[in-house]
């Protein structure tokens, strides 16, 4: 069942037409009733009607983005690109998504973040404040990720990422190449020296 429509109110960045949307059914978790407006869309293929996806305040999602599950854009968020919300997740504040990044789970982003490439943020992952998240990496389960000091890129015949959790940061693979332990373990100690004083 469609759970909002596209409104007569448009604004354009570009060429690109982007209609408000309101609700056409209450949304109760999110306190929208039916007749509340929402943000704006390029079209329906940007937020599914099934489940309970939002798009909310001044939140824009445009190009092949699309917002699906319960997930929630709000604030002044822009989703573009080929970006996928989904899950619970939740992008908010003046957080950018693009490229073909993925948000899912129960993951937030939020700030001033921007977020492209093929990164995948799913789980309890936060990703927040204000740099440029951009690689393919994998960053999931309680990651906090504050700034790009709270990730660690190791790459070469062999790729790793390591990223900041409430207790230090996620595990190294069990199965590290004997020839790249020694290069790795001093990655990561320089590394661990750059933690911010509240981790």
């Amino acid at each position: 069942m469609a759970h909002y429509r596209l409104t007569r109110e448009t604004q354009r960045i570009g060429n690109i037409a982007l209609y408000r949307i309101q609700a056409t059914a209450p949304l109760e978790h999110l306190d929208i009733g039916a007749g509340d407006l929402g943000g704006w869309v390029q079209g329906e293929n940007n937020l599914a009607q099934d489940g309970l996806a939002w798009v909310g305040d001044e939140a824009i999602v445009m190009d092949q983005a699309r917002v699906e599950g319960d997930a929630t854009v709000a604030g002044d968020a822009l989703i573009q690109g080929v970006a996928t919300i989904k899950g619970n997740a939740k992008v908010y504040d003046d957080a950018q998504v693009g490229g073909e990044a993925i948000v899912a789970g129960n993951a937030e982003v939020f700030e001033a973040v921007e977020v492209g490439g093929a990164i995948h943020i799913y789980g309890n992952a936060q990703v927040s404040g204000d740099h440029v998240l951009d690689s393919d990496a994998q960053i999931g389960g309680e990651a906090r990720i504050e700034s790009s000091l709270d990730i660690l890129q190791v790459s070469g015949i062999y790729y790793l990422t390591l990223y900041r959790t409430e207790e230090g940061h996620s595990e190294l693979p069990e199965r590290l190449p004997k020839s790249l332990e020694t290069l790795v373990a001093e990655h990561v100690e320089k590394w661990e020296l750059t933690a911010p004083a509240n981790v």
